[in-house]
């Protein structure tokens, strides 16, 4: 057998380098959902049996057939369908070879990407495949089927990842990804049954942990079920089907952190959510084409207008805490409402004015598409709004300076932030499908191009006006040496937004323990260059300035924590210094170094 795949895989690359004039195939990504629903099925199913020569087909499989899958393509004229069972034992054997080859349509059912990567990674399935594609062919598969077709693979090999999981932890066990498959759309990652069980926020962080672990720019591709992303040979790519793709890639401000056992923070994600008629280019990243009842968006005339308020994700009336509530988020409401276009979104009560609300975004599966999908419907319905997603634990207060920040948990374990921005919206499309019998109107599937994602960590704040992310380690910027005691140089440090009413944290290290001190702050700079041998910085006569005696600690320091008083204008600065009794320093003080934080 290893010299008889060694020929037939000459054969497949010679076959293959003749037909590279002609290009590669077809690619048809599809993100779930019974073909047999709704009317959809022939905006896919046709489109790959107008690209195949003969309409030939076959569907892949580990075991079992689909008879279901089958008359949908014979229904959508197809030319002959043929089930195919095969498991890794029969993975290599030429017959297997033989059936895929003489197909011009493959389609790959749903089942588990692990399984069918182990069972046909490096195999002659894998080469038949390839064959198929580099003459011409179409390639296509459903839910873990579509998954298998990107470059990047999310193959769940430890078990299925959860939207909540991602933001607690971008390191969880459960995040695992394959390469060197298939390989047919270069630098993606397709992600399945994507708004129907909330994977925004999960998408995200593979994005950007592929980046944090290879450097790769990874475009994302998350797909709605009923849908699918049909894509030609030049790499163009065309929307089709009930619901919405959505593209999501680090931009050129994206910045993120990632720890292990630690909210993730991502921030300034490119989000295109594109619906059918949307024409994408893989290769440049852009919309290229629209479709006709797509609707451009003209400039935003106004700017998000916040009340001071604490909101909590185990809240549930703080869904009306926006300038739009959208119903059927809580029971007992309607699970199925976005599928069988049963939202309604209603006024809310104005304290977060051009903003909407989901809170336990991520808190029961029944409930994913409401809570991630209905906020999307109602930015779309009112475009350059924020969507804001509150999981059970998360904590975010807004500031009368349209700013927002999230806190810590009360209880529970820390969940990041979600924020879907959509202003600047560049179009919007609302799908005209009508899902089944019980829908009371079409699916609620809308496309925003042009909007942008946030992930936030606990600290972490937003600009709402500005629509820009913040990171409180930005906005401290040390000032110069400080003077040595008997423990060194002593060493000031703050964490925090300085904002009205938000905390931050003042630090002092490496201090003579258990020592008088003395923390200076001030609004302005004496910079009195060569005092004591350092710079002392604070002017306590400036707005702000403070002088607070302390002690240090048995370690040789401290740790405060300050709340900002009246609101700070943008760009007021503040400078902190603290100077310790040491008898070892000259004239008796060691001197910190000054830090300053500035107001976004």
């Amino acid at each position: 057998m290893p010299m008889l795949r060694l020929l037939v895989l000459s054969l497949v690359v010679s076959l293959a380098l003749s037909a590279s004039v002609a290009g590669q195939g077809y690619l048809c990504a599809e993100g779930g959902g019974d073909e047999q629903a709704g009317t959809w099925a022939a905006s896919v199913y046709g489109w790959m049996v107008q690209q195949a020569p003969v309409g030939d087909v076959v569907i892949l499989g580990l075991s079992g057939s689909d008879a279901g899958m089958a008359a949908t393509f014979l229904a959508n004229g197809a030319n002959s369908v043929l089930n195919l069972s095969v498991p890794a034992a029969q993975a290599d054997n030429l017959a297997t070879f033989s059936v895929i080859t003489n197909a011009d349509i493959v389609w790959i059912r749903g089942g588990d990407q692990a399984q069918y990567m182990a069972a046909w990674k490096d195999t002659l399935t894998e080469s038949a495949l390839e064959f198929v594609y580099a003459n011409g062919g179409v390639i296509g598969g459903t839910s873990a089927g579509a998954a298998i077709l990107s470059d990047l693979v999310y193959d769940a090999a430890v078990g299925s990842l959860t939207p909540r999981e991602a933001l607690r932890n971008p390191y969880h066990a459960n995040l695992t990804f394959d390469t060197d498959f298939l390989d047919f759309a270069p630098d993606t990652l397709f992600d399945t049954h994507f708004t129907e069980r909330g994977r925004i926020g999960r998408l995200a962080v593979m994005v950007a942990r592929r980046f944090e672990d290879t450097g790769d720019d990874i475009l994302g591709i998350g797909i709605d079920d009923r849908t699918a992303l049909c894509i030609y040979p030049d790499l163009t790519a065309e929307v089709r089907g009930e619901g919405a793709v959505t593209f999501l890639e680090r931009s050129a401000s994206t910045r993120q952190e990632l720890a292990a056992g630690l909210p993730p923070s991502i921030t300034d994600l490119s989000h295109h959510q594109l619906t059918e008629g949307y024409v994408y280019d893989l290769d440049t990243r852009t919309v290229l084409t629209r479709p006709a009842g797509a609707t451009l968006v003209a400039p935003p005339t106004t700017d998000p207008d916040f009340t001071a308020l604490s909101l909590s994700g185990s809240n549930g009336l703080d869904n009306d805490q926006g300038d739009v509530s959208v119903s059927d988020q809580r029971a007992p409401g309607n699970s199925l409402a976005l599928l069988e276009g049963a939202l309604t979104v209603t006024d809310g009560n104005n304290s977060l004015l051009s903003t909407v609300i989901s809170t336990a975004t991520w808190g029961s599966t029944t409930w994913d598409e409401n809570r991630v999908g209905g906020p999307q419907y109602a930015l779309a319905l009112n475009p350059h709004f924020l969507a804001l997603y509150l999981d059970f634990a998360v904590r975010v207060d807004t500031l009368v300076s349209d700013h927002l920040v999230v806190r810590p948990p009360v209880s529970g374990a820390e969940t990041s932030t979600v924020l879907l921005d959509s202003h600047g919206l560049t179009s919007t499309a609302f799908s005209t499908y009508v899902s089944s019998g019980a829908s009371v109107g079409p699916r609620q599937s809308v496309a925003l191009e042009g909007a942008h994602l946030q992930v936030l960590a606990s600290g972490q704040g937003y600009d709402a006006r500005d629509h820009l992310a913040l990171d409180p380690k930005d906005q401290w910027t040390d000032l110069g040496e400080g003077v040595a005691g008997v423990s060194g140089i002593p060493v000031q440090s703050a964490e925090g937004l300085l904002l009205l009413g938000t905390d931050v944290d003042l630090k002092l290290v490496a201090a003579r323990p258990n020592a008088p001190a003395f923390l200076i702050t001030g609004s302005t700079a004496l910079n009195f260059a060569g005092f004591y041998g350092g710079t002392l910085v604070p002017d306590l006569t400036s707005p702000g300035g403070l002088l607070l005696v302390l002690v240090t600690g048995p370690g040789g320091g401290y740790a405060l924590n300050a709340t900002m008083p009246a609101a700070l204008p943008e760009g007021f600065q503040f400078y902190v210094q603290t100077w310790i009794d040491d008898p070892a320093a000259p004239f008796g003080f060691a001197g910190s170094n000054a830090i300053v934080g500035t107001v976004p």
